[in-house]
């Protein structure tokens, strides 16, 4: 797997990341009575610990993680 291929996923996993985390605080500052502070940072914690995974199974096995999420590219 060449090294142009692990940049660019990991520039969308962590694209991604910040997206998500922008899109919990706005939601979350917004519907406190449904998410609180303690909630929005457990939250926070959880979808960094996922991306920090797939980050580094993408490092581990990236033929896998290509098998796994990018196959279907190369039908567009």
């Amino acid at each position: 797997m060449n090294k142009d291929f692990i940049k660019e996923e990991l520039d969308f996993l962590n694209e991604s990341e910040e997206l998500i985390q922008h899109i919990l605080t706005k939601y979350s500052t917004s519907n406190r009575f449904k998410i609180d502070t303690f909630k929005e940072r457990k939250i926070k914690s959880l979808i960094s610990r996922c991306i920090q995974s797939e980050k580094e199974y993408l490092n581990e096995d990236p033929e896998e993680y290509y098998d796994m999420y990018c196959q279907d590219q190369n039908l567009n």
